[in-house]
């Protein structure tokens, strides 16, 4: 991976198009069912959004500041929106 300006690793062009734009003003708009975590956290209005809480959820258990339960909340409302799960 690429060392960006900041000296942080720059994601590769290809990474950056998969998730849909989500700006602040939109994510503002969206109604408290539309995020999957806790305090209006991981915004979950589409499939691409759906994907990363599940996979930002999962680093944060295994970096050890969420806990298990909370990560299967998340995975529950994220799956619903990717189709994989109860309605």
């Amino acid at each position: 991976m690429a060392i960006g300006s900041a000296g942080c690793a720059a994601r590769p062009p290809a990474v950056e198009r998969l998730m849909a734009k989500l700006t602040a003003a939109r994510r503002k708009a969206l109604p408290a069912g539309k995020f999957a975590g806790p305090n209006r956290s991981y915004p979950v209005p589409d499939k691409s959004h759906a994907a990363n809480a599940k996979a930002r959820a999962s680093h944060a258990v295994s970096a050890g500041s969420m806990s298990s339960s909370t990560k299967a909340k998340i995975d529950a409302k994220a799956n619903r929106v990717l189709g994989k799960g109860k309605r």
